[in-house]
Order: C-alpha cells, then sequence, then structure tokens
C-alpha cells in the first residue's frame, strides 16, 4: 500500500529527500505528508513506512491558533501546533514517539514556537493503558492536576488505580521542555 508512494512526495524524520539518496543511505522510518480536507479544515496527515515499504502508522495534525489557556496556563491567543491523532500499527517499537518529535519540528516550522497540544482520548471507555500514559511519559502535561496525578502513579506502579478522566484529557507540552 505505501510502496508506491514511495516516488511521490517523501518527508523523513531527518528532513531529507531521499530520492537521491543511495540505497544504503535510506533511513529505517519514512515519513510520507500530504494535505486531507476533514470537516472542511485541510489538516496535515503524516504516514509512516519502514524502509522495505511496511506501513507502521500515521499522525494528523494542524497549526492552529488558541484564544484561552485551555492548554498554555498564562496564554491566550498563540499559536500551537494540535495533534488531532496519533496511530500506530505496531506497538514499542517508537512509532508514536516518532511522530511526536516530528510534531515538534512541524511546530517550529509553522511558526508555532515549539507549542505542542492535544486530547488525549482512548476509543475504550475503561482502557487499561490510555493514551494520555504514553504522552505523560514524553513530558506531555495538563491543566489537571489531580488527573496527572493519577497518572504519574499509574507510570510508578502499573497496578495503581487510574481516574476515570484520564481516558479523555487536554494535553500540551510545557513551555520548558520546548527545544529548538
Amino acid at each position: 500500500m505505501i510502496k508506491p508512494i514511495l516516488k511521490n512526495y517523501i518527508y523523513n524524520t531527518g528532513m531529507k529527500n531521499i530520492l537521491n539518496t543511495k540505497k544504503e543511505n535510506i533511513p529505517e522510518r519514512l515519513i510520507f505528508k500530504s494535505l486531507k480536507k476533514e470537516a472542511g479544515e485541510y489538516i496535515n496527515v503524516y504516514k509512516m513506512a519502514s524502509k522495505k515499504g511496511d506501513y507502521l502508522g500515521e499522525m494528523k495534525a494542524i497549526p492552529t491558533f488558541v484564544r484561552d489557556e485551555i492548554y498554555y496556563p498564562n496564554m491566550k491567543n498563540y499559536f500551537s501546533f494540535y495533534i488531532k491523532l496519533i496511530k500506530a500499527k505496531v506497538k514499542k517499537q517508537k512509532v508514536g514517539t516518532d511522530f511526536l518529535n516530528i510534531a515538534k519540528k512541524e511546530s517550529f516550522r509553522t511558526g508555532c514556537d515549539g507549542k505542542v497540544h492535544l486530547f488525549a482520548v482512548s476509543p475504550e471507555v475503561k482502557a487499561k493503558n490510555p493514551p494520555s500514559i504514553f504522552y505523560r511519559k514524553n513530558g506531555f502535561s495538563s491543566r489537571n492536576v489531580s488527573l496527572l496525578k493519577s497518572l504519574d502513579e499509574r507510570i510508578k506502579n502499573k497496578n495503581a488505580f487510574l481516574q476515570s478522566g484520564c481516558n479523555e484529557m487536554d494535553m500540551y507540552l510545557p513551555l520548558n521542555l520546548i527545544k529548538k
């Protein structure tokens, strides 16, 4: 499914054009970026494949103007890179982490100054490991302190109780973790 796309637009995590690269220098993971219209707006779709052409996952994201303090405390009227979706076909192979790194780079490239936010939601109502745990392990925070405490406890102790709100929470990359 991804293999025929290799000759089209290519955008990899090293931000190099691999079409003019020797075969042995092709990175392990390739990112294909396209625009897609959803619900009346254009969003960026990033699809990841291995250098063999195996599909690994996708991320949907868009630079957004935020008017309130829902994500970043004490900030109003700012641009932030909004991750709508990260879907990894394979788990525990750093696919999600690679997408987060791309989002951070794209945030700078699109004028969002490194700010990245998302709504961590699980399709399962009572997920044992909601996506908020993954985002928290990768440095994301939330304005909801009690949910953060619950997440942190669950990360320390896998058997710890997890508050129900952890399946749906607004999260952002704190300013002190933003690095260009």
